[in-house]
Formats: structure tokens, C-alpha cells, sequence
């Protein structure tokens, strides 16, 4: 699909590594998909979900996101997790450039039974 003059790639709940924006880069290690994508100022992304787990560092812009009858405004610096299947929407306000971190299933077994204290320990940026 192209819409405002950029090639989107649609995410499907069938396919690993995919995103929608514009990927500028992809790197597959192992059980883990690094995409760097970006968004125009302007576009909307209608709900949808990813089959598996990820991060997303938001490095420049700023968006609204809608997750279940949640909402939260990210802006640069930002990591936000998204689990597998959670659905949501984003709407953004300026040009937005992210990296996503896929994370496959052997990566999440590592962070089963952790607490929030070691999440705080594993992670140089406050948490609340």
C-alpha cells in the first residue's frame, strides 16, 4: 500500500518482522527482529496486532497510542512493550522514527518470573 507518497508495510498477525511505516533497516539475529522504521507526520495506523512480542524505542517524533481502553502519548526516548497480540492504534503528531525490538519466545522465557525490581535493575531509564 502507498500512502502519502510512502511504501507501508502492513503487519499481519502472520508475519514475524513485519511493521507498518516505512522499514529503513531490518537485522535478524537469532531469535530476534531489529526494525527501524519511520512515519509521516500525519498518519494514522488503524488497529492491529503483531504475532510476536516487541519493544519499541521511539528515537525522534512523537505519537497517541491506543491500547485496550488505555491511551498514552510517546515521545522521543521512550520504550514501550508491546506483548503478542495486544491490539492498538497510533496516530502521529510529528514525523516518528523507532526501532522495534521482536523478541521470540527463547528471549521471553529469560524474563518469566521476573518482578518489577529487576526490571528496574535491567533497564538504565526510570521506570514508574
Amino acid at each position: 500500500m502507498v500512502h502519502h507518497g510512502v511504501e507501508w508495510i502492513v503487519a499481519s498477525r502472520s508475519e514475524a518482522g513485519r511493521f507498518f511505516g516505512q522499514n529503513l533497516h531490518t537485522q535478524k539475529q537469532a531469535d530476534l527482529v531489529l526494525v527501524d522504521s519511520w512515519h509521516p507526520a500525519g498518519s494514522h495506523l488503524p488497529r492491529h496486532a503483531h504475532e510476536r512480542a516487541y519493544f519499541c524505542l521511539n528515537h525522534g517524533g512523537s505519537y497517541s497510542e491506543a491500547y485496550g481502553r488505555r491511551r498514552r502519548v510517546c515521545r522521543p526516548g521512550m520504550v514501550v512493550f508491546h506483548p503478542a497480540g495486544e491490539t492498538h492504534s497510533e496516530t502521529h503528531h510529528t514525523a516518528v522514527a523507532s526501532l522495534n525490538v521482536e523478541v521470540g519466545a527463547s528471549w521471553l522465557q529469560r524474563f518469566t518470573g521476573m518482578t518489577p525490581y529487576h526490571y528496574r535493575t535491567l533497564l538504565p531509564f526510570k521506570t514508574r
